[in-house]
């Protein structure tokens, strides 16, 4: 019981709850184990289950092509804050990808699954198409 909180605001998180999720979680015959969706509804865990973040879209690739040139940290400074300002119009301020329709060709109506960059060594376009 050390090991676990001793006091909660939330009756779900306790010692007891604890145990009983490790318990079916380290059941060796994986036909009787808790299965990725039963261990997200167990009262443990689900204090912090949030259907957004579970479904959420996989994660963006990253595109490795921009790692192939040797750049100065003045470049690597400029293309980091140029990836972040395109993040920044391209996502609300939870981090949830814009959608676009329409538009004006303007940086903030970059496509939902990309994200531009110029390169500082030969001033190139860098996209790091998803």
């Amino acid at each position: 019981d050390m090991l676990f909180p001793a006091t909660s605001s939330d009756p779900r998180l306790t010692a007891a709850q604890a145990r009983d999720l490790l318990s079916k979680m380290l059941v060796i015959d994986p036909e009787q184990r808790i299965s990725v969706d039963e261990a997200l509804k167990h009262p443990y865990v689900n204090v912090w289950f949030d259907e957004a973040e579970v479904y959420a879209p996989p994660p963006e690739q990253y595109n490795h092509a921009i790692d192939s040139h040797d750049h100065s940290v003045e470049q690597w400074k400029e293309l980091i804050f140029k990836e972040i300002m395109v993040y920044e119009q391209t996502h609300d301020s939870f981090g949830v990808k814009k959608t676009f329709n329409g538009g004006s060709g303007s940086a903030a109506e970059t496509p939902q699954n990309e994200q531009t960059a110029v390169d500082g060594t030969s001033g190139t376009r860098v996209t790091n198409g998803l």
